[in-house]
């Protein structure tokens, strides 16, 4: 995707290379049509690769995702088949990647504090 914007660009500043060399010889309409045909390439380019940079950072942010999942699922899966209590990390959505479902204690607490 990078290179095809690339692609563009050089030609994009190859017709306006080619526009500088012939604008001597160039009636005042001809120019003014020029300039004009340049600005809406170079807008539509532009918009482009904006279009191109978001499908990229998309694409990124899925592909990490992903990543994320797996790595979470194996260290759910280690540490059952280990028969490990509880798995402190760095994981997205807090530090603890891993525990037995008996260390949870949100109900308790839950209970406890809507009692207060």
């Amino acid at each position: 995707m990078k290179a095809n914007v690339e692609s563009l660009m050089g030609d994009w500043q190859n017709e306006l290379l080619s526009f500088e060399k012939e604008r001597l010889s160039m009636t005042t309409k001809e120019l003014e049509q020029k300039q004009q045909s340049l600005k809406g390439k170079q807008q539509k380019l532009n918009d482009y690769q904006r279009a191109i940079q978001n499908q990229i950072q998309k694409e990124d942010q899925k592909i990490t995702q992903t990543i994320i999942n797996d790595i979470n699922d194996y260290v759910t899966e280690f540490g059952k088949r280990n028969d490990y209590k509880i798995i402190l990390g760095a994981k997205g959505d807090g530090n603890v990647m891993y525990a037995e479902e008996v260390s949870d204690l949100t109900e308790i607490v839950l209970a406890e504090l809507n009692a207060r």
